[in-house]
């Protein structure tokens, strides 16, 4: 009885070829057995057998990688290891950009608090030169959240080498602009605190900034009374080329206590 099943392996050997499968191969695959059927093409009794054989012992790689490799010989065994090995390989890649990416917004900037979907911050350098008399930023805070942010639970750390002679600071233009873009300006007002490495900006408005609105504003900071020369090179917050308002990770934003956008310096 087996040498009758080397003949039909012989009659076979083109179907095989093809990829159709026999109904031994199937019973072989479906349990993991492509091994036996590698060992039978190696004693047969052409050099095409054993070759033949080959591909069936892929194949029980293949089921053994995939659960749909049993489904078929030992040519759609081994296409289903090297899909397995392709979905193996995309997998590690997409857990490696959520790693990276640490919330919805752009990488290492977006920290959406509890229900949020995490504000945005942009900058735009006003004075790029590295040595200045004064520090002058643009920034454009975004909500595309559904929930209100209250402006007074908002602080702003601009992060730099204080080395400012009594510290004066002058806000331009704060305003909001809305969905629909049309803007007004912010009641109250923003106040500065300075510490060694870094201004803190706070608002001390009644408004909040609505879903899709954003809130505007410029700082200008200086020595008072006489401007000293200030070496922006040495400044974490600093960006030269940055002359757009553009997404900016060195700019911390807080909402309450917790850290709603940008990287602090560590």
């Amino acid at each position: 009885m087996r040498l009758g099943g080397y003949v039909v392996c012989i009659a076979g050997a083109v179907a095989c070829a093809q990829g159709i499968q026999s109904p031994d191969a199937q019973g072989l695959d479906a349990q993991g057995g492509g091994g036996s059927l590698a060992a039978a093409g190696t004693t047969g009794i052409s050099g095409g057998l054993s070759s033949s054989g080959a591909p069936a012992h892929g194949g029980a790689l293949g089921g053994a990688g995939t659960s749909s490799a049993g489904n078929g010989g030992g040519s759609t065994a081994t296409g289903g290891a090297a899909s397995g090995g392709k979905g193996g390989s995309s997998g590690a890649a997409a857990a490696g950009a959520s790693a990276t990416g640490g919330g919805t917004g752009m990488p290492g900037c977006s920290h959406p608090q509890p229900g949020g979907e995490g504000m945005t911050l942009k900058y735009m350098v006003k004075a790029k030169e590295n040595s200045v008399p004064y520090v002058h930023f643009a920034v454009e805070i975004n909500n595309p959240d559904d929930q209100a942010i209250a402006l007074a639970d908002l602080h702003l750390r601009y992060y730099f080498k204080n080395d400012l002679t009594t510290p004066a600071t002058d806000f331009y233009s704060p305003q909001i602009r809305t969905s629909n873009g049309t803007t007004h300006g912010v009641d109250g007002s923003l106040t500065a605190t300075y510490m060694p490495t870094y201004l803190e900006v706070n608002f001390t408005s009644s408004s909040s900034l609505m879903t899709k609105e954003t809130l505007l504003f410029e700082v200008h900071m200086h020595s008072d009374p006489s401007p000293g020369m200030h070496d922006q090179s040495m400044d974490y917050s600093f960006s030269a080329a940055t002359t757009s308002l553009t997404a900016w990770c060195k700019i911390a934003l807080y909402q309450s206590s917790a850290l709603a956008w940008g990287t602090p310096p560590p």
